[in-house]
């Protein structure tokens, strides 16, 4: 009887665990299928592929998001400093331009506060901040 239960309770467990690996995969499923996430990661690759690399820096009270030259792809070319507007983040704001623009520049692509991936803790919200 005690091993009737045990093997019940086993059972149970591994019904447990396979559900929480199926809804994980679906979640995955669901972010790959979307059309935002998949514009994201082909972005990614393409400022990858310009020879830019993701950074962020720890500033205290904020963390901010910076594309810039790889170090591995050393170069003289002059810097160039390209800020977003008002959008999601640098990478769809500046997509069509970096191509042309990494031949010639190295390129500094920072995401603003509260754009992107870049963050702060305060409450501030001002233009000033």
């Amino acid at each position: 009887m005690a091993s009737t239960k045990s093997f019940r309770h086993l059972l149970l467990l591994l019904a447990v665990a396979l559900l929480s690996l199926f809804r994980r995969v679906v979640a995955a499923a669901r972010c790959l299928l979307s059309f935002v996430s998949l514009r994201e990661l082909l972005l990614h690759l393409s400022f990858l592929y310009c020879s830019l690399r993701s950074v962020t820096l720890d500033l205290g009270h904020a963390s901010l998001h910076i594309w810039g030259p790889n170090p591995r792809h050393a170069s003289r070319k002059p810097a160039l400093l390209l800020i977003h507007g008002f959008g999601g983040n640098s990478k769809w704001q500046w997509k069509r331009q970096i191509g042309a623009l990494s031949r010639s520049f190295d390129l500094y692509i920072p995401e603003l506060l509260f754009f992107g991936r870049s963050r702060s803790s305060c409450a501030d919200r001002s233009v000033g901040y």
